[in-house]
């Protein structure tokens, strides 16, 4: 099952801009990223402190997790540009409960 697609703006914290979705009160699955923000800037992705992803372009990027990354109840989604100058940044995701749905029914998401 899909859950609607969250839209967040970023705020300024120690220093950064910053953008968090979460907690969670269930399991989700992380399946794919799309930001905008200040340009020449850099995006750091993490689950609560643990380091997920990077981009170099912290302007306008996307990430596709084909297989997905499963974020548990609970757990927060941070996203944190080097820099608090330009652009507030904007950032929404797409998320799943790991079922991917294939047409004839829902079938497990690997």
């Amino acid at each position: 099952m899909w859950f609607p697609i969250e839209t967040a703006k970023g705020v300024v914290t120690n220093g950064v801009w910053e953008v968090d979705f979460g907690p969670f009160n269930e399991n989700r699955v992380l399946e794919w990223i799309t930001l905008q923000g200040p340009s020449s800037s850099v995006c750091t992705v993490f689950l609560d402190t643990i380091l997920l992803d990077t981009t170099a372009r912290g302007d306008f990027n996307r990430a596709d997790y084909f297989v997905g990354i499963p974020i548990a109840h609970g757990r927060l989604l941070r996203l944190v540009w080097n820099v608090s100058t330009g652009i507030q940044p904007i950032v929404s995701v797409g998320m799943t409960d790991g079922n991917a749905f294939d047409g004839y029914g829902e079938t497990p998401h690997y």
